[in-house]
């Protein structure tokens, strides 16, 4: 209150009073309705069954196929990684991990690093009745495929 009451007999250095009166701030407090359909729709094609993702029909209508990626640093950036639906990562061996990369509705030009197959793997692929793509694997899951 000491400090408060200090400023209310101030004047400016050439003798005019000081302005202490506060700004009030306007706030704008309108309301923006958004649409939640028009994100939902796209009238130009169909739902992906692993996405969601609008495409053409003729990207549906055809099996997906599953792809074995490398993570490790080295093999940092992986082609066609980013076009996948939905990509797995999971423990491989010790603290290595690997991509399984779902494809449907994209089918990119290049991917890779592609690796070798694992029972686990091919199990996650089998729930979208994925073609499995690998380079070699082991004997568990050679014998499976």
């Amino acid at each position: 209150m000491v400090s408060i009451s200090s400023f209310l007999g101030c004047t400016s250095s050439k003798g005019q009073p000081v302005n202490n009166e506060i700004e009030e701030k306007q706030t704008d407090h309108s309301v923006v309705v958004i649409d939640s359909q028009s994100d939902r729709r796209n009238d130009e094609g169909v739902p992906s069954p692993i996405s969601g993702i609008y495409t053409d029909a003729l990207n549906i209508n055809r099996r997906p196929f599953a792809v074995m990626l490398d993570n490790q640093s080295k093999a940092r950036p992986q082609a066609g990684l980013d076009q996948a639906e939905i990509v797995y990562e999971i423990l491989a061996e010790g603290m290595i991990t690997r991509y399984l990369a779902i494809f449907l509705i994209n089918e990119p030009s290049l991917i890779g690093p592609v690796r070798s197959a694992r029972p686990y793997f091919l199990d996650k692929a089998m729930e979208f009745n994925a073609l499995y793509v690998h380079v070699g694997g082991s004997p568990q899951a050679i014998s499976d495929i």
